[in-house]
């Protein structure tokens, strides 16, 4: 998500410098590097899940600081939008030290690889599709943008918390484990933002699932 709106929120909104975006890549890569694998192996204590839903409440909480730190303009609004992005990498580790570790656990053994490439799918083609989302949200105005990342990616977390996980499921069940691992499927496409609204990994890259 960073990667599309905030350097364009930061040039045609706050009329700041691209050094401002620069910055909150490298400042959100190092906050990765040091206290991603802690936290999700300290996260490890508690349900699935929960932290996947959780994820979904923080994500929701730092759009809506994206807006109203944009709305302050000028350099001060970009360092609280610098202020805000240390909340979406949180946001941003629950998600990836959630979800694929929930997936596989939801699914029986044997419809593992179906269920993850389902996942992977979905978050592809919200990759795909997420810049011209944005782009066009933005371009209708920054409340339309902001609240539509923040809604669409709540309405995500209530779907992961209404869903029956199936984890440990047994081979009688795995009929509807196949219908919770759909409507998972389903909920990330929300809660991920990268389908419906986007919600982009800064860095592009596969991020840690530890979750035993």
């Amino acid at each position: 998500m960073l990667e599309v709106a905030l350097p364009a929120v930061m040039v045609t909104q706050l009329d700041v410098s691209l050094v401002w975006s620069a910055g909150m890549f490298v400042g959100n890569t190092v906050l990765v590097i040091a206290v991603q694998v802690p936290l999700v192996v300290w996260l490890g204590r508690w349900h699935r899940r929960s932290v996947l839903a959780a994820s979904g409440v923080v994500l929701a909480g730092s759009y809506l600081g994206f807006w109203a730190a944009a709305g302050v303009g000028g350099d001060t609004g970009a360092a609280l939008v610098a202020v805000v992005c240390v909340l979406y990498t949180a946001g941003e580790i629950l998600y990836t030290g959630s979800g694929t570790a929930l997936v596989i656990a939801s699914t029986p053994e044997r419809l593992v690889g179906r269920a993850l490439v389902r996942w992977q799918l979905s978050t592809g083609l919200g990759m795909a599709v997420a810049p011209a989302i944005l782009t066009g949200l933005l371009a209708v105005g920054p409340s339309a943008l902001w609240l539509m990342l923040a809604l669409t990616t709540l309405a995500g977390a209530a779907v992961v918390l209404r869903t029956p996980t199936g984890e440990g499921v047994r081979p009688g069940r795995r009929r509807s484990a196949r219908r919770a691992g759909r409507a998972e499927g389903a909920a990330e496409m929300l809660l991920d933002g990268h389908a419906v609204a986007g919600h982009l990994s800064l860095s592009g890259r596969p991020l840690l699932e530890t979750f035993s």
